[in-house]
């Protein structure tokens, strides 16, 4: 947990614009989120045991359609999949929250890639937090590869 700064505020109205929705926070001794009249934008940052259910729930009681989840999304390749169709029934948006492809760095890098051209990627780093830290180096990759 970490004290909300000015920068974190920031970094919420950016998000917002980016997505073209209003998000609202409300700050007391815990997070937690506002929804406008459509259920803009649910964040979901709980650990990933029950987090594919606790969506569901979400958008079946609560009207949600958009959604930000922390990753690892799921503890099983079926439980994913399980969501993945459980989103297309519904025509959920679902992202997960892979930031490094925002740092501006990772952004100017990647333009001065041509997608036309292979890249050879590699990662180098220790055994903390391989699974995590794994997938924002997958995305990073795919980001890095113009790949939709």
């Amino acid at each position: 947990y970490h004290e909300f700064s000015r920068k974190s505020m920031n970094m919420w109205d950016h998000l917002g614009r980016k997505l073209d929705m209003e998000i609202g926070l409300l700050w007391g001794g815990k997070i937690s989120w506002e929804s406008t009249d459509e259920g803009a934008l649910c964040i979901v940052a709980t650990r990933a045991r029950g987090r594919c259910d606790l969506v569901q729930e979400i958008a079946r009681e609560h009207g949600y359609r958009r959604f930000l989840l922390e990753k690892l999304v799921a503890q099983s390749s079926s439980e994913y999949q399980r969501l993945v169709a459980f989103a297309g029934d519904l025509q959920l948006k679902v992202w997960v929250n892979c930031k490094t492809r925002a740092v501006p760095f990772h952004q100017r890098a990647q333009q001065r890639f041509d997608p036309n051209d292979s890249i050879q990627f590699s990662v180098f780093a220790g055994n903390h937090g391989l699974a995590t830290n794994g997938t924002h180096s997958v995305d990073l990759f795919v980001f890095y590869d113009h790949a939709s």
